[in-house]
């Protein structure tokens, strides 16, 4: 079955069943081409830089509900809130040369639909990230659902993204995840994850993958990650402004209520 499946997911711009539709291979296109999205009817184009292709975009695999949530989520950013955040396939290009084979894991398939599909939006006011994800068939566990680590290692990398962005270079340090209900192949879920307290150079967060109106959910749990020496920590380890994110000294939602039961100060920022 499987050398069938990837003859298939090898063959440049096949055609096959409707990924949309609820099963299936998606239609497999080449990086670089024009796209329409069903719900706004423009053409996209997956745009190139010096760090190569944006892979947070919408493509022809995307099914309906995934289009809807990005949009939903780039109306957001008009507002200053909410921003959209570029999605690579490896370090910047003074770290991986185009000739490097290197590839982030959650970015390592060209096959639109066949692997990890996903966008992320960050709040940086609330410290928080969602991102927004469809599993292809390539991230198979259990038949027809998709695999519990291919959800944890996006779940590692969106939390590491949000840490990063708000408070430097990080490296995770503990992952503690907790199933629910698995998530069908092709279906679309949202990740939540935010920031709950910063002790000296360690940063935890809270995570949660719902279904698209959060109505059910499919996994929960939290995750720790390191700060290394940078502006962003000061001598005690306190998160300040740096020039790599907007943090200041700051506390999550859990941190703040302890202190204000302890009667001590609640920073924000």
């Amino acid at each position: 079955m499987w050398s069938g499946i990837l003859r298939r997911l090898c063959r440049s711009k096949e055609t096959g069943p409707d990924w949309r539709a609820g099963g299936g291979i998606p239609t497999i296109r080449t990086p670089g081409d024009n796209v329409r999205t069903e719900r706004s009817g423009s053409h996209k184009h997956q745009g190139t830089g010096r760090r190569g292709r944006d892979y947070g975009v919408p493509n022809s695999s995307w099914n309906t509900e995934m289009v809807r949530l990005y949009e939903s989520y780039s109306a957001r950013t008009a507002l200053g809130h909410w921003k959209r955040l570029p999605s690579y396939n490896r370090h910047g290009v003074t770290e991986s040369s185009p000739e490097s084979p290197n590839r982030l894991m959650t970015r390592n398939s060209d096959v639109e639909g066949s692997a990890f599909e996903y966008a992320m939006f960050l709040n940086a006011s609330e410290r928080r990230i969602v991102g927004i994800f469809q599993p292809g068939p390539l991230l198979e566990g259990h038949a027809s659902y998709t695999h519990g680590g291919a959800i944890v290692a996006l779940l590692d990398g969106v939390a590491g993204t949000c840490a990063a962005v708000i408070c430097g270079p990080v490296m995770t340090a503990n992952v503690n995840i907790n199933f629910k209900r698995p998530v069908p192949l092709g279906s679309t879920v949202v990740m939540e994850i935010w920031i709950d307290k910063v002790d000296k150079r360690k940063i935890f967060l809270s995570c949660r993958v719902t279904n698209s109106d959060g109505s059910e959910l499919h996994t929960e749990g939290t995750c720790a990650v390191r700060g290394e020496d940078d502006p962003c920590f000061g001598d005690q380890g306190e998160v300040r402004v740096s020039g790599r994110g907007p943090c200041g000294s700051w506390r999550g939602p859990a941190e703040r209520a302890r202190a204000g039961r302890a009667g001590g100060p609640t920073p924000t920022c």
